[in-house]
């Protein structure tokens, strides 16, 4: 398959991740949006393997590695858990990678993960992702007014989630598009 997810190994991904992470053009759209030092970058990547309640991936596009997925704020007792992801890679985020990768950490969510529902937030100004989830099937749950600071001016936070019904009814139709836009096939 061309796009796959691949657990984060500190050995293999730890300067490839801290690169990305310390770009304007992937951080602007994050919470936090100042450098990061390498050592807070360390022990981040470390405690990944011990923390039950995020899991993150390195997606990578014919066997490459091209953009970060995953989930946080996983909470099994309520079954539901916060997404997000970012393709580093600009020719990557043209070929569909972005919707790709998308589909299998919602697959690993409401299947080996059992959730029930999956949510993410989207800076305003970033159109592309809230698209993709709108195409994914999430809702609109409603707008964080003023809440974050994007490019040093206030800006509003779109929240949107997807329940496990409704990916159970998109699934089918999302996979089948995804094969025709890939031009392959993604894991069933």
């Amino acid at each position: 398959m061309m796009v796959t997810l691949a657990d984060i190994s500190a050995d293999q991904h730890a300067e490839l991740l801290f690169a990305w992470r310390q770009r304007p053009d992937i951080a602007r759209f994050m919470y936090s949006q100042d450098a990061i030092a390498w050592t807070d970058h360390l022990r981040w990547l470390n405690a990944l393997s011990s923390d039950d309640t995020r899991h993150h991936w390195v997606i990578e596009y014919k066997d490459r590695p091209v953009g970060s997925a995953y989930l946080t704020d996983i909470d099994r007792a309520h079954g539901r858990a916060m997404f997000g992801l970012y393709v580093a890679d600009e020719g990557a985020r043209m070929m569909g990678v972005g919707a790709a990768a998308e589909f299998l950490v919602l697959d690993q969510a409401f299947g080996a993960y059992g959730l029930q529902k999956v949510s993410c937030e989207v800076f305003a100004a970033n159109l592309a992702p809230r698209r993709m989830h709108a195409r994914m099937g999430f809702k609109a749950e409603g707008i964080f007014r003023r809440h974050a600071l994007c490019d040093g001016a206030w800006t509003d936070v779109h929240r949107l989630s997807l329940l496990v019904e409704e990916w159970n009814t998109e699934r089918p139709l999302l996979h089948q598009t995804l094969r025709k836009l890939l031009r392959e096939p993604v894991a069933a």
